[in-house]
């Protein structure tokens, strides 16, 4: 859309996907069947991301957390990842995949993140015209064209708001600044006007 304004070029999204990621999705109805909770689960996934300490080895005075690790996961250890035991409450050990949907996802590679939400960026570059009429421009295209859901809000950035920043501070300088510069030159000139007639 923004490629048709005129004078927007190079016009650029951030990319955002392209990262695998593991994702478990406890089923409530049947942890509950087996007497399992989602701490249980936690407890699990925690092994499967970043670890989980399960002993101490001691070696002279010194002493290791021994911690479990599983391989990174992706399509060929999916398998292996749905047997994974959990125990129940009745001791019977139920595999993780009988009560959790186990899947591996497309996703963000980066989430940006600007005032305590997520951010993603759009760029484009100004050509041939002035910058303030192709934002303009965008604005309306996108006000017009896009709906967006709510929570969501578009800021426009760069050197527009770099523009409006010194626009801002430019309106609050120069009238006072003004004034006194015709102040001081109508006293000035006025005083010296008054001498020449006198003389």
């Amino acid at each position: 859309m923004l490629e048709r304004v005129p004078g927007a070029v190079s016009v650029r999204v951030e990319q955002g996907a392209g990262l695998q990621y593991l994702r478990i999705i406890p089923d409530r109805a049947r942890l509950a069947r087996y007497g399992l909770t989602v701490e249980d689960v936690n407890t699990l996934t925690e092994a499967i991301s970043v670890g989980r300490q399960v002993g101490l080895v001691f070696e002279g005075d010194r002493r290791f957390g021994l911690v479990v690790k599983l391989a990174s996961a992706s399509d060929s250890v999916l398998e292996s990842l749905r047997a994974l035991p959990l125990k129940a409450t009745t001791g019977q050990v139920v595999p993780l995949g009988d009560v959790a949907d186990i899947r591996v996802e497309q996703g963000p590679a980066v989430v940006n993140r600007e005032k305590q939400s997520r951010r993603r960026l759009v760029e484009f570059n100004v050509r041939g015209k002035d910058l303030v009429s192709v934002v303009q421009a965008a604005q309306a295209s996108v006000a017009r064209e896009v709906r967006f859901p709510p929570g969501y809000r578009v800021e426009w950035g760069g050197e527009f708001r770099n523009f409006l920043s010194a626009r801002a501070r430019l309106l609050l300088i120069v009238p006072p600044r003004s004034r006194s510069f015709c102040f001081c030159c109508g006293w000035r000139f006025g005083r010296f006007g008054r001498r020449c007639s006198s003389s």
